[in-house]
């Protein structure tokens, strides 16, 4: 019922897919102001080794896709996600700066040998056997959180020494942020803006051949 409400003058949309479309045919009925917000694979699609993840991919980017012709105000959480934009639609769309407030980091994870690695169920993108080579080479021990309730999830990322990212395709990793504020060093490859954020607050530069990770220091 709130989708027809008049007490509502703008409704904002985070990520994509199919609901949204959905949601963007019913809001076209009542004439709402409608704004998209894309964060990632929510209108990037990858190739899924399972028959069935890739056409739900397939059908969910292509969905984004059109969900873009139904508004006019288009906003994406990194500048690498505008190649991903109809070409016609790149008037309407804009990249927006995500902030982080930096708690600095946690001395008491000195001796912690957990690295944190967030998989979604989707392994074969965010490149799981690199983060293990990586937590290996490096001494700690990977663990996968998947399947947590978020304040569960914050707690395991506050008590991990390291977060790695290895995907090969994301955009600005929510993820990413929530580590900075808790102190948790982030290692990631160079995909997204991972290397913006570690390049202002500090962390590690990983690549996809393994090489060693190159430190950066907080940029003040």
């Amino acid at each position: 019922r709130s989708l027809f409400s008049r007490n509502i003058n703008t409704y904002i949309l985070h990520f994509g897919g199919i609901h949204v479309l959905f949601i963007l045919l019913i809001l076209s009925v009542s004439k709402h102001n409608t704004k998209l917000v894309f964060h990632g694979t929510d209108l990037h699609s990858w190739p899924q080794r399972s028959l069935l993840l890739r056409v739900k991919t397939l059908i969910n980017k292509w969905a984004s896709v059109l969900s873009t012709y139904m508004v006019r105000e288009i906003y994406v959480v990194s500048p690498s996600l505008l190649r991903h934009v109809p070409i016609s639609r790149l008037l309407y769309t804009q990249p927006i700066q995500l902030g982080v407030r930096d708690e600095g980091s946690n001395d008491a994870k000195s001796f912690n040998k957990q690295a944190a690695f967030v998989d979604n169920n989707n392994s074969e993108v965010k490149n799981y056997k690199l983060a293990f080579s990586y937590a290996k080479f490096m001494g700690m021990n990977l663990k996968v959180l998947s399947g947590l309730k978020h304040k569960d999830f914050l707690v395991s990322l506050s008590n991990s020494k390291a977060l790695i990212i290895t995907s090969f395709a994301e955009g600005s990793p929510n993820v990413l942020r929530e580590a900075l504020m808790l102190g948790t060093t982030v290692y990631a490859v160079n995909v997204g803006d991972c290397w913006n954020w570690i390049e202002r607050f500090g962390g590690y530069k990983l690549s996809y051949n393994l090489d060693i990770p190159v430190k950066v220091n907080r940029n003040n």
